[in-house]
Formats: structure tokens, C-alpha cells, sequence
């Protein structure tokens, strides 16, 4: 395998993995806010 194919499936997988991080962080941020929303409803409800 010459050296430029190995390099640029190194910069593929780089990359992928910098994507799935951000999407994996999204994911969190999106149910971290979801379960804050929940909480704010469940409490304005009980009150």
C-alpha cells in the first residue's frame, strides 16, 4: 500500500472520528436540555 493511500484513510478516520465526537456531544447537550425542560415542566406543574 503506498504511503499517500494510508495517508489519506488516516485523515478519513480522523475526521470521522472528529464528527462522531461533535454528533455524540450534540446528542448529550440535546438530551441534557430535554431532561432540564422536563424537569422545569414537572415542577411548575406539581406547584
Amino acid at each position: 500500500m503506498p504511503v499517500t493511500e494510508v495517508g489519506i484513510l488516516g485523515e478519513i478516520n480522523h475526521t470521522l472520528d472528529i464528527v462522531l465526537r461533535i454528533l455524540i456531544i450534540a446528542a448529550t447537550m440535546q438530551t441534557v436540555d430535554g431532561v432540564v425542560r422536563l424537569v422545569r415542566w414537572w415542577k411548575g406543574r406539581r406547584h
